[in-house]
């Protein structure tokens, strides 16, 4: 009898994982279609319920870019891409590192996905560097970086990044 009830226990807690997993809601953001594209599937790929995409492009927009703002309060993570343009006459810009620094401070995880190295065209290895270097590593919660770091634009694995920070993220009641 008390085995059946924490057989029946345990299955209810995982039910109502699966559920919660399929209603979360991720925020990606990119200033390419094609990487919004890659990013929604990664999502899909995860089991999550529903990427929100944000087009970051200055073809889409002063209200289109921002909309990111309002929408991080609510999702249950982000993943943005590290470096656009903000204006016309200015050169890529690490503007993630805004999203970021919102993010953080609404209590949302989240993760840069952008391309370091050969791939990477402009800033990209040096605001990448400028993090990873620990300029950016005083900011921490509970002793460890506040976010992570995808350094070849692969949003399969900033995807895995972002779960571990959601659990890690999670207050003790939601775990049990």
């Amino acid at each position: 009898m008390e085995e059946d009830r924490r057989n029946q226990q345990a299955t209810t807690q995982q039910e109502t994982r699966i559920e919660r997993k399929d209603a979360m809601k991720i925020l990606v953001i990119d200033d390419k279609m094609e990487e919004l594209g890659n990013a929604y599937s990664a999502v899909r790929a995860m089991g999550w319920g529903m990427a929100i995409r944000c087009d970051v492009s200055l073809e889409a927009g002063y209200e289109r870019r921002q909309s990111w703002i309002k929408a991080i309060d609510d999702v249950d993570g982000v993943v943005t891409d590290l470096m656009w343009k903000d204006r016309e006459d200015h050169g890529e810009k690490p503007m993630g590192l805004l999203v970021v620094a919102h993010a953080l401070s609404r209590g949302k995880p989240v993760v840069i996905c952008t391309n370091c190295g050969e791939y990477a065209k402009g800033g990209h290895d040096e605001a990448v560097n400028f993090i990873l270097a620990g300029y950016l590593n005083y900011v921490k919660h509970e002793e460890k970086a506040a976010f992570d770091v995808e350094e070849h634009k692969d949003w399969g694995r900033a995807m895995k990044l972002l779960a571990r920070r959601m659990e890690h993220s999670k207050k003790p009641e939601e775990g049990a």
